[in-house]
């Protein structure tokens, strides 16, 4: 039987007693359409100067490997302990060193242009998915080749003859009963797919403790499992009640037809085990993965008809990102850490992948939400070579930038130092028992990191007090609170810090570091790289002030014997320069305080920020010196952009909405769509020189939140926006028109001509509208009023292939001459059951 704690502290056994603690606590338009309103642009601002705080970074703690599954479950364990109310005790802080910029890089200005490279008897002159950084694609839900539209709609792959588009036909659907397709990639002959699925993880599950301290633990205390291939049962016996007389056979893969052998860890002796019964721990709550699993497909569409699957990568994680560089296909995969099962689950066409401990990169520190972080890399020209894999535990990936060499992972964390074990050590010291100080001195004597024995010693100290009477427990558990809060008290206010993740991209993928800056980012494009520097704009939240409510005194304020809230710390606005190890090396601190950035976008030697409250602040920053970020200017506007878009050199579009600040507040009310076009060759005096609206409140963009939506090519003088319009009827509009909203009238795509806006004709600088293109007919704009209904009508996507534009929604592909904009082609899409949508769904 097990030994028990204070046996094995007999025997000096002080790592192996660390982890049987973890193990016993595991339990615990030219033409004015309806819609178009154009309006001049404002007067400019003079520039303003800020002064720059101070950014205090997290620092960055070796990387390092685990030796054992134990290791990775004790590390794994003792980071879910204190999730809720401890954060990054234990972190030493440190502020980055400057050093000199050389050359800046190119960033992609103008990314919809068609590659050289044309398909089979398709046109060269096609659109690519608009991209933050030339070169390296993104994964999309509508690709063209020059004659082959490729949609993902409704969970479908769609595959389309679409060149000429009178011809348009589809010609394979990729549909799965237990799959649903999320988005894609298209290179050559290849196509790659990623989306969810139901996996059987369960057959193929891992011992919890596996190899070395299962080798010399007896069946008495690991048991087998016993599977029943023919009622499907799972026995689980340990050493001494298995029936000598009943065959042991391990799941097999459920991939195989003709069934598979299951994988079993060596070390552990049982003759019961020889048909390769898997292990588990009796004294542990038995895990079991769920079913759903993230996957990467690789289809060869050599035959456009018959696509023909050439490779899988499944993982237990989700997606967070993609990207194509070259030949290589890259994947980063989050998946929740837990310590019952401290490994990542992944596998290649069906095959569960073996992943040793040593494979999973790690640091010393706290986060607060522990996940395997992936970065897959995948030979499209070599599909048959192994992928390359990289595992790091990480806060998990939220928001991804990918350069031509290096993909950065980042997540935020929120910091509020204070000790967890402190209360309770000055609460309990002198009352333990003999064998709760023995459990304690265990953990101090262990090598692990302090703040894995501040938690430790929190559960050890827990359990004592459940053990003690209910008159000694109530009375210390009421103490140790007080001293929480008068610690809590003493902190600082919680502050956000967004860790980022360096790793170098190729044939290996390798984790390079890690670094931190202040506030949270709001999307890729809050991040660059540029010459081996890594800029980064951020936003640090308004924050409440960590102390209670105070009485007012009544000498002292109107108002006497009142509560009152401490006022809170309003947001501001920063950006970071990091170095290639990912040390700070410049900052600009302090931008637009009570505000929030609503869109950036960095362009060479220069970033551009838009935040929001009331106005739209446009802030030009240099970033010539790393050292040194620089505000050279800023413009203040009604309204927002929530995107950015490179018109050349010195002008950018910007699309978001128009907005009525709201009396007695410091918010707005937002209206319709906005376009403007900003001229920035004045880098200190910033102007819109060009603005038009689209609709009234309620009209809305896909491309407000997703830039792939957004199609714009310079060269041919196009811009195309998916737009779903909201006219408030006339007798509406009475008031101010704050909190009215719109009839939607429209679903569909504009369609734009943008006038020169070189210096000699700047003045003709303005949006001109070619026309539009619907996908909703006349009933089921009737049936939406004020409300938005899943129709399935609003487009998403559009690509240009020659001079057809296709237009992309849920329920058609449309063809349309891109200058005459009259219809050429419409392809209906295949539906699901209408009893798949979440919402009202009209059908024809």
């Amino acid at each position: 039987m097990k030994q028990t704690v204070l046996e094995l502290l007999g025997a000096g056994a002080v790592v192996i007693v660390f982890f049987t603690v973890l193990i016993a606590l595991g339990g615990t338009a030219q033409p004015v359409l309806p819609g178009i309103t154009p309006t001049p642009g404002p007067s400019v601002n003079p520039s303003i100067s800020a002064a720059p705080g101070s950014a205090i970074l997290l620092s960055s703690p070796d990387l390092k490997t685990f030796t054992s599954w134990d290791q990775a479950k004790a590390f794994l364990q003792a980071s879910s302990a204190g999730q809720n109310n401890y954060r990054t005790f234990g972190n030493e802080m440190m502020i980055g060193a400057a050093v000199p910029l050389g050359a800046v890089a190119k960033s992609a200005a103008d990314t919809s242009s068609a590659p050289s490279v044309s398909s089979g008897s398709g046109s060269s002159d096609y659109s690519t998915t608009n991209v933050q950084v030339a070169g390296v694609d993104e994964d999309d839900t509508m690709k063209t080749d020059g004659k082959y539209v490729y949609t993902v709609t409704n969970g479908q792959i769609v595959i389309v003859d679409a060149y000429p588009a009178l011809q348009a036909h589809i010609v394979a659907i990729l549909n799965e009963t237990d799959a649903t397709y999320q988005s894609i990639f298209i290179k050559g002959n290849k196509l790659v797919a990623f989306g969810t699925k139901n996996f059987a993880w369960e057959p193929m599950m891992k011992p919890l403790i596996e190899t070395e301290t299962n080798a010399s633990a007896s069946q008495e205390e690991y048991g087998v499992i016993v599977f029943n291939p023919t009622s499907g049962s799972i026995n689980v016996y340990n050493g001494t009640d298995a029936p000598d007389n009943e065959t042991v056979q391990a799941p097999t893969d459920p991939s195989s037809e003709s069934g598979g052998s299951a994988v079993a860890p060596s070390g552990v002796a049982s003759s019961k085990m020889a048909v390769g019964a898997m292990p588990i721990c009796l004294g542990c709550r038995p895990y079991y993965y769920g079913q759903q699993a993230n996957f990467m497909k690789i289809f060869d569409v050599s035959d456009h008809a018959k696509p023909v699957l050439l490779k899988e990568i499944d993982s237990k994680g989700n997606l967070v990102a993609a990207r194509l560089i070259g030949n290589r296909v890259y994947a980063i995969f989050n998946e929740y850490a837990g310590y019952q099962y401290p490994r990542p689950a992944y596998a290649v066409d069906g095959q569960l992948a073996q992943i040793a401990p040593s494979d999973v990169r790690y640091i010393d520190y706290p986060f607060d939400n522990v996940q395997f972080t992936t970065v897959l890399g995948q030979d499209l020209d070599n599909v048959n070579n192994p992928e390359g894999r990289t595992v790091v535990l990480t806060g998990g990936a939220s928001t991804i930038y990918v350069s031509g060499q290096n993909a950065y992972v980042t997540n935020t964390q929120y910091q509020s130092y204070y000790p967890q074990w402190q209360p309770y050590q000055d609460t309990l010291d002198g009352k333990w028992t003999t064998e709760t100080s023995a459990k304690l001195a265990a953990i101090d004597a262990s090598t692990v990191s302090d703040w894995q024995k501040d938690r430790l010693k929190v559960q050890v100290a827990d359990s004592f007090l459940q053990s003690a009477n209910e008159t000694d427990s109530a009375q210390w558990y009421a103490e140790i609170y007080k001293r929480q809060q008068a610690l809590r008290e003493k902190q600082t206010t919680p502050s956000e810090v967004t860790a980022v993740h360096k790793f170098a991209l190729g044939d290996t993928i390798t984790y390079l570091g890690k670094g931190a800056v202040p506030g949270h980012l709001l999307n890729q494009f809050s991040m660059d790289e540029s010459n081996g520097y890594i800029r980064m704009a951020t936003t640090v939240s308004q924050q409440g002030v960590n102390t209670p409510m105070m009485r007012v005194a009544n000498d002292v304020l109107p108002g006497a014997g009142q509560f009152v809230q401490p006022t809170p710390i309003p947001s501001k606005n920063n950006v970071y320069v990091l170095d290639s190890a990912l040390k700070q090396v410049g900052k600009l601190e302090d931008l637009a305080p009570g505000e929030s950035i609503y869109s950036v976008r960095f362009m060479g030697k220069r970033a551009y920020l838009v935040t929001f409250r009331q106005l739209d602040p446009l802030f030009v920053i240099g970033l010539e010196d790393p050292a040194n970020p620089t505000l050279l200017g800023k413009l203040k506007i009604p309204g927002y952009s929530n995107y950015l878009h490179p018109y050349d050199e010195t002008h950018l579009i910007g699309l978001g909405k128009d907005a009525i600040p709201l009396k007695d507040s410091n918010s707005a009310f937002p209206l319709g769509l906005k376009l403007s076009m900003f001229d920035v060759s004045d880098v200190a005096n910033p102007k819109e020189v060009a603005t038009l609206g689209i609709g009234d409140a309620g009209s809305d963009s896909v491309a407000l939140s997703d830039h792939k939506a957004f199609l714009f090519n310079k060269e041919k003088n196009l811009l195309v926006i998916p737009v779903r319009l909201a006219v408030i009827p006339a007798e509406k509009k009475t008031g101010d028109l704050v909190h009215v909203y719109g009839d939607v009238t429209f679903q569909g795509a504009y369609v734009f001509s943008t006038a020169s806006c070189e210096p000699q004709v700047a003045a003709q600088c303005e949006f001109q509208l070619r026309g539009t293109v619907g996908h909703a007919d006349p009933e089921t704009l009737a049936k939406m009023g004020d409300y938005y209904y899943g129709s399935g009508t609003d487009v998403t996507r559009s690509a240009y292939i020659d001079n057809t534009l296709y237009t992309l929604s849920e329920k058609y592909l449309k063809a349309n001459d891109l200058g005459t904009l009259a219809a050429q082609a419409s392809v209906s899409l295949p539906q699901p059951p209408q009893s798949q949508y979440p919402y009202p769904y009209y059908v024809d």
